[in-house]
């Protein structure tokens, strides 16, 4: 009471005019910070402000702009707020602690703090007007439209406030901070508003880490000496806190679960986007990163709040990392997926394989032979024992183990392993495949090598990748990259191995390669230097590269990789480029895609991407270009993906068998008689056989085609056999479609004649073309031309058909609209070059439909020619009786065969086939089946003119 009345006594004396305290007022419900404090308590101390205290707590409370730094903000208004406390007391501070409440959560229902002041002090403040729901909103009527636009970090400022408030006594209770906090719990829902629930989750991480020994930690926690003298509230207290925080920490864990769903799925999307459309709508870039960028504000406020809680010692954990693949994401695979293996160990990590690009690499970087198995341990060097000093038992074995040892490493002996087990490792350039390094591997351990054996080993091994870094590697799989697979066998397999020759093989290539690039400058010699340096130059960058080998065989540490980079992107000048680059193209793609290091990895080649711009002047040539293709290396562009046609299962199994009787078909021999006439029936039985294999696979394609439904894949089937008659690259192809499309037709209506149809169509087509498009379909037209022969042989086509189709290709060469304009610009005094190419080009037509009429002759040979005979197709010839059955046979062709000869005799003059000695062969040769040895001229006499 004595305190109150001198406290009334000193307000008495101060300056109570209203333009003071609305002066006070408006300073209060401005920014409050370091630049303003001196005069604002300045003010205070000065002014008569107890008729206006509802007025200031409601500026604090509302209007004042708290910045969020505890140093600047908040502890400079818990300052002036403590002076007001201390002038006013005890109706500034309840005033303040029933107001703070509802600046902190200006959505809460109302009604939601009215049990926050109670009792006596409470009906006296009420009847001056102190502290009400309706006078704090007359009061500040003024800047009620400020109160609905605080920000979230103007919030977390002002329960910070109220945090500070209670810490120096103005707000004697702890039940306003309690109210407030859990009004944001209460308030707080993800799916209905994420950013309020991002925004209540970091304003309770800060009040949770900034006050946690005053308001959270539990008893255990109060070992440390320090925080014995500090402030604290009672146990039950702070367990309600606690227990609030808790019950809201396993909300905000399902809500980053959901948001790492949410991200997921965005991503799977945008993937699939890319891979059908090749580019991505800003709408779904931004919606990524928008998701990425909630999904880390979430994931970040809460670890701060998980550790303000105890962590794992008090049970509060965080939510499982997402341990998705990237590819598995990709592939629409999502955690929790069942997957059906045979063969492997369906519960192997399967966590590598969206490492490697395929299979095969996952293999050879993975799959390293175990050796510590698979080799007697009495092979194996005895692992080195550490033990204590005064145990001599385990130093005396030890000791006897090597007196053991050495007895054994003779000159004979070393003689021998040089002679059984280096050799094979000086012959490594001729291994080709893995199994060729496993072997030599399994060979060393099974010598049982002594400790001078290898160091000899580790100086091969050392000679032989310098060697094989200068020589260029015509196999797949390059013998360094084999040599670090040995190395990375024997890492696994021993200790011993790994101490004696792996350590000191890369410690040797670090060493030198480091010293190359970053410290040395290497001496030119004086004869040749430009040769020298080249030399040196590849040889180092080999070293790089088998140390990236090593890198993905995690026989050496990724760390060693960043380090380099890090020391070439710093350089990023003359060979420290040459370096990274080959360091990136052996082990870059593997890093990025590893994922303990795809952070660092991805960072890091952004960075030396963007160097490439930096310093593209001090690049030397061909480096800007190499800096390209080692980023396009490592981060391939991605490529849509191919979908395959889906395609009738019939027709596929009808495509298989035709295409397997073009692919097996092969010519009969000539017609064997039962008894040849030389007596040689071993030629006869060998030429029947094969007879008989020719027309086994005719019956078979053809039984195989008659299972099929012909009504609906009839058409398709002779088109196939078209297609394979003329497409499959084979000559021998034609006369087995033709066979087969024979011997179909007895069994299927029309198949014979659509196979004429298709075939004539596509030749009339072909003929049709202008010259230009026609030289494209040179052997097209030759095929069909075959083709057409054969089918004559089968009897599928007459005679006149045969001679149309050679006679049409014997008419003169077509004239396109473009030659007779070129043409008619020559006879105005052009130049001659254009009419040069256009006969250079008839020429070249002209042999074609030469070397088509050939191959149509070769074809109907087997009726056409004199001593032809009239069988059926696939029928033998009959046995020749006599002399006079044998002079009853054709001795000369036919009249429209020898007219035909004739005119073709006359073209091949027009094309220049004297020019040609491969086509004027093939025309001799034709000409005398035809005409006879002697009478090649007699057609061009009688028909010349």
């Amino acid at each position: 009471a004595r305190l109150a009345s001198e406290t009334r006594e000193l307000l008495r004396k101060l300056d109570s005019s209203i333009k003071k305290n609305t002066a006070l007022t408006k300073k209060l419900g401005k920014g409050i910070g370091a630049e303003t404090k001196e005069s604002l308590l300045r003010d205070v101390a000065n002014v008569n402000a107890s008729k206006y205290v509802a007025e200031n707590v409601f500026a604090v409370a509302f209007s004042a702009t708290i910045k969020a730094t505890p140093g600047d903000g908040v502890l400079t208004v818990a300052e002036v707020v403590s002076l007001l406390h201390r002038m006013y007391y005890p109706e500034f501070g309840e005033a303040l602690g029933d107001m703070l409440p509802r600046a902190i959560c200006p959505d809460a229902p109302k009604g939601a703090f009215a049990s926050l002041r109670g009792g006596a002090n409470h009906k006296k403040e009420k009847e001056k007007g102190i502290g009400t729901e309706e006078n704090v909103f007359v009061a500040g009527d003024a800047s009620s439209a400020e109160t609905a636009n605080d920000s979230f970090a103007l919030r977390r400022a002002r329960l910070r406030l109220l945090a500070e408030a209670h810490l120096v006594g103005v707000v004697e209770s702890a039940k306003p901070i309690f109210a407030a906090v859990a009004e944001l719990i209460r308030s707080a829902d993800a799916e209905r508003d994420k950013e309020h629930f991002a925004h209540v989750l970091a304003s309770l991480a800060a009040f949770a880490k900034n006050y946690g020994d005053a308001f959270v930690r539990e008893e255990d926690d109060e070992s440390d000496t320090a925080s014995l003298n500090s402030y604290r509230l009672t146990p039950e207290r702070r367990g309600a806190f606690r227990d609030a925080l808790r019950s809201f920490h396993v909300a905000a864990s399902v809500a980053l679960l959901d948001e790492r769903r949410a991200t997921r799925d965005a991503e799977r999307e945008s993937k699939k986007v890319l891979a059908r459309t090749g580019e991505l709508s800003e709408s779904l870039t931004l919606r990524v990163a928008e998701l990425e960028k909630s999904r880390e504000y979430l994931r970040r406020n809460l670890e701060v709040l998980t550790e303000a809680l105890g962590g794992e010692k008090s049970g509060v954990r965080m939510p499982p990392d997402d341990t998705s693949d990237a590819d598995d994401d990709a592939s629409g695979k999502k955690k929790g997926d069942v997957f059906l293996s045979k063969g492997v160990d369906v519960c192997a990590d399967r966590s590598d394989a969206a490492f490697w690009d395929d299979e095969t690499s996952r293999v050879f970087y993975e799959s390293l032979p175990a050796l510590r198995e698979t080799v007697p341990k009495g092979l194996l060097p005895p692992e080195k024992t550490t033990g204590e000093e005064g145990d001599d038992g385990a130093q005396g074995a030890a000791e006897q183990g090597k007196e053991r040892e050495e007895p054994t490493e003779t000159s004979g002996r070393l003689a021998e392993f040089d002679k059984t087990v280096s050799s094979k490792l000086r012959a490594c350039g001729a291994w080709t495949t893995h199994a060729d390094a496993d072997a030599f591997a399994s060979a060393f351990c099974y010598f049982a090598a002594g400790p001078v054996a290898r160091r000899l080993i580790a100086q091969v091994f050392v000679e032989k990748i310098k060697s094989e870094s200068l020589r260029e590697s015509d196999t797949a799989t390059p013998s360094t990259a084999l040599l670090a697979r040995v190395l990375a066998t024997l890492k696994s397999a021993s200790k011993t191995f790994d101490e004696e020759i792996v350590a000191k093989t890369i410690e040797k290539f670090r060493e030198t390669s480091e010293e190359y690039f970053f410290r040395v400058t290497v001496p030119r010699k004086k004869e040749n230097p430009a040769v020298d340096r080249k030399r040196l130059d590849r040889a180092h960058l080999g070293s790089v590269r088998f140390l990236g080998e090593l890198v993905k065989f995690r026989a050496l540490d990724p760390e060693w990789a960043f380090a380099f980079l890090k020391k070439c992107t710093e350089t990023f000048a003359g060979n420290a480029v040459n370096a990274a680059c080959a360091l990136l193209q052996t082990c870059g793609r593997y890093l990025a895609r590893r994922r303990d290091t795809s952070h660092r990895a991805n960072a890091l080649l952004d960075v030396f991407f963007k160097l490439k711009a930096v310093h593209a002047k001090k690049l030397e040539p061909g480096q800007s270009e190499l800096v390209d293709a080692t980023y396009l290396a490592c981060r391939p562009p991605p490529v849509a993906a191919r979908t395959k046609k889906k395609q009738n299962p019939t027709r596929a199994y009808v495509a298989f068998v035709v295409d397997r009787l073009c692919r097996e078909w092969r010519p009969p021999p000539e017609a064997a008689s039962e008894t040849s006439l030389d007596g040689n029936d071993t030629d006869v039985f060998v030429k029947q056989d094969r007879a008989r294999r020719c027309d086994d696979a005719v019956r078979r394609c053809v039984r195989q085609l008659r299972k099929v439904n012909w009504a609906e894949h009839g058409r398709y089937a002779v088109s196939r056999l078209l297609k394979g008659a003329t497409r499959s690259g084979r000559v021998e192809s034609s006369m087995g479609a033709a066979r087969a499309v024979a011997t179909l037709d007895r069994f299927r209506e029309n198949a014979a004649q659509m196979f004429v149809d298709a075939l004539m169509e596509e030749t009339a087509v072909l003929a049709e073309l202008d010259d230009v498009s026609r030289s494209r379909f040179a052997q097209r037209r030759v095929a069909l031309g075959r083709a057409i022969g054969e089918a004559f042989v089968a009897r599928l086509v007459p005679a006149t058909a045969v001679f149309a189709h050679l006679f049409s290709l014997l008419a003169e060469t077509r004239r396109t609209e473009t030659e007779t304009e070129t043409e008619r610009d020559g006879s105005f005094g052009f130049s001659g070059s254009v009419s040069n190419a256009k006969m250079d080009r008839e020429r070249a037509d002209r042999r074609v439909s030469l070397r088509a009429s050939l191959a149509t002759l070769a074809a109907c040979r087997a009726r056409l020619a004199p001593d032809a005979d009239d069988a059926e197709p696939g029928v033998p010839r009959r046995r020749r009786k006599s002399a006079k059955d044998v002079r009853r046979r054709k001795k000369r062709a036919s009249f429209e065969t020898r007219r035909y000869l004739a005119y073709l005799q006359r073209f091949a003059f027009l094309a220049d086939v004297a020019s040609s000695p491969e086509l004027s062969g093939d025309l001799r040769a034709t000409l005398a089946e035809y005409l006879g040895p002697g009478d090649e001229a007699f057609a061009f006499e009688s028909f010349a003119f």
